[in-house]
């Protein structure tokens, strides 16, 4: 069966096995979600289920959650999304500094396996602080009239391939921060379900720079209008 369901998969497995990160850190993470309000809020949720809630409720932190919630579940103590943890605020800040060291080594990107809401956001603005990154960044200057002013004002996204697997792949203008995604297929819909995890992670950019096939189909210019 070619549609595995990513929850079928973190249950049937131990974290161990699953989780890319050494056994002691997969207690901090349980022990920092046991201890953060939110994240047990959202647990709650998680369990009981969400048909009876009053978004109006809700903080706008979990609003995002909500906006989330077919592929939130929750492993032995530990919060994913899709197949990704979600972490706790407070680790959050030592996994920020830790992604931007290791991007200084050329160390693949952590941040494709972790999420918490705002998190590339986050990490952006530490690039933004980090000297070493200002003096490398050699970004070509659009028309001026289009040169972004923020983080996240515009962006572009294309679609890869790469050993038989496709990938969406999107650039902030700003600060030439990639995210490499991958996905099942290149349809407009499985494209479309990625990047709303992404806008409700970063927030929605003002311009999404894209041509071609699948983003000029009738699906994505439905989903433009109506993020």
């Amino acid at each position: 069966k070619d549609d595995v369901d990513m929850s079928d998969v973190i249950h049937a497995i131990s974290l161990e096995e699953y989780l890319p990160i050494p056994e002691e850190d997969i207690e901090r993470l349980k022990n920092a979600t046991a201890l953060d309000s939110t994240l047990q809020e959202l647990s709650g949720w998680v369990h009981q289920g969400w048909k009876n809630i009053n978004k109006k409720i809700l903080s706008s932190e979990m609003r995002i959650y909500y906006g989330l919630k077919d592929n939130i579940t929750e492993k032995e103590g530990i919060l994913f999304l899709e197949d990704r943890p979600v972490v706790p605020k407070t680790l959050q800040k030592a996994l920020i500094r830790k992604i931007h060291n290791e991007a200084h080594l050329g160390i693949p990107k952590r941040k494709e396996i972790l999420y918490w809401p705002g998190m590339s956001q986050q990490i952006t603005k530490y690039i933004n602080e980090c000297q070493t990154c200002q003096n490398a960044n050699t970004k070509e200057p659009l028309n001026p009239s289009e040169i972004p002013q923020f983080p996240f004002q515009q962006i572009g996204i294309d679609i890869g391939e790469l050993g038989g697997k496709y990938f969406l792949i999107t650039e902030d203008y700003f600060s030439r921060w990639l995210d490499i995604i991958p996905i099942k297929s290149k349809t407009a819909a499985e494209c479309v379900d990625k990047l709303k995890v992404l806008f409700s992670n970063m927030g929605v950019p003002e311009t999404l720079r894209c041509d071609n096939s699948p983003f000029n189909c009738k699906d994505f210019t439905n989903f433009g209008k109506e993020w």
